[in-house]
Formats: C-alpha cells, sequence, structure tokens
C-alpha cells in the first residue's frame, strides 16, 4: 500500500474548486447556526452549560449531515473513501484508538490535578450529573466523528489534490484545525495557545491518518 494510498481517495468523484469551497462555507454556516440557534432557544428557559454543550451537538449533528449530502450528491464520494481506503469502517482500529486515547487523556488529567489540586472543585449532583453524562456521550462523539471526517478525511484529501508532498496538507488541516478552536476566544495569549496546541494534536492526527 503506497504512502499516499488515502489521500488518493480524494480522487474519486468530482473534485472542482468550487465544489470544495461552496462545501466548506455551506459546512461552516451550517455549524454556526446550527450551534447559535437552539443555545438561544434554550437560554430562554434556563441558563446553564448544558445548554451550550447541546448546541454543539446540534451543530456539530447537522454540519456532519450537510457534509455527507455535499460529498454525496455534489462531490459523487462515497462516505467511506473519507474514512479509510477499505470498503468498510474497520471498528476494531475505532475501538483500539477509544481506548488508548481514554488512558492517555485520563492519565494526563489525574497528572494536572496532582500536580495543581487547588485548580479542581469536587462536587456531586446525581442528577444534573446523569443528564450531563447522557447529553456528553451524545454530543462530543459526534464532535469528533465530524472533525476527523472533515479535516482529515474531506479537506486533507482536498488539499492532497493540489500538493504532491504528503505533509502539506497535514500542516494546512492541522492548522485550520487550530483556527476553528480558537474562533470564539476573545484573550490574545489564550487564542494563540489554544491554536498552538490544537493544531499539534491536529498534525498528530493527521500524521496517524
Amino acid at each position: 500500500m503506497s504512502q499516499l494510498s488515502f489521500l488518493d481517495n480524494a480522487r474519486e468523484g468530482k473534485n472542482n474548486w468550487w465544489m470544495y469551497l461552496i462545501t466548506f462555507i455551506a459546512v461552516f454556516l451550517v455549524m454556526m447556526l446550527g450551534t447559535i440557534l437552539p443555545v438561544e432557544i434554550l437560554n430562554k428557559f434556563n441558563n446553564n452549560l448544558l445548554n451550550s454543550i447541546v448546541g454543539l451537538g446540534v451543530g456539530f449533528a447537522l454540519s456532519l449531515i450537510s457534509l455527507y449530502l455535499l460529498a454525496r450528491f455534489l462531490h459523487h464520494k462515497k462516505l467511506i473513501s473519507l474514512i479509510n481506503t477499505e470498503k468498510q469502517i474497520r471498528w476494531s482500529q475505532i475501538f483500539k484508538g477509544s481506548i488508548l486515547w481514554t488512558v492517555l487523556a485520563s492519565s494526563l488529567t489525574i497528572i494536572y490535578m496532582l500536580l495543581n489540586p487547588s485548580a479542581f472543585k469536587f462536587s456531586f449532583n446525581f442528577y444534573p450529573f446523569l443528564i450531563l453524562v447522557i447529553i456528553s456521550c451524545l454530543c462530543f462523539p459526534i464532535q469528533a466523528f465530524f472533525e476527523e471526517l472533515f479535516f482529515r478525511g474531506y479537506l486533507m484529501q482536498g488539499f492532497g489534490l493540489v500538493f504532491k508532498r504528503a505533509l502539506i496538507p497535514v500542516i494546512i488541516t492541522s492548522i485550520l484545525f487550530g483556527v476553528m478552536h480558537a474562533s470564539n476566544l476573545t484573550n490574545l495569549n489564550q487564542t494563540l495557545l489554544v491554536i498552538t496546541s490544537t493544531s499539534i494534536m491536529g498534525l498528530l492526527y493527521g500524521i496517524v491518518t
């Protein structure tokens, strides 16, 4: 299997530059509207963290649907081509990756708690906690799936048609990934920190892809 086999999936279907532009703009418009409107509606009843999580979940779900529709009917691409080079999803790899990421994230969180105990405050209310867990388990996987499909799938393959060196699409999509996660911040130092850290994460994800 060649190094660019995944990027070569981009040759499937139609790949006019304006199709990528339309898809990029449409997906982000859907994401913004799909995120803002539910939060504004929910805030009229109560204002809490769950509203933002629900808004993100709705926004990313609608963005995922719009990406699928545009890829399928505008580009004439199959969704599986944005995921891997096989004819079916390799669920065992996803399961292994999920376990690895859970262990890594949990370990880093525990280390941070040990080094900075004052940064954490423990409180427990069963029903709010249960609702938060349920909503998070529904919303965050949708967000992660969309981000990987859009940045490490659709956009990376699109840039792979333009640049011959595989590293360039990885770098470009990593920067875009970082910028997207800093779009709501107002503090310059915090913004630069978020862009840098998420871009590095995106670079790692892209290399693995």
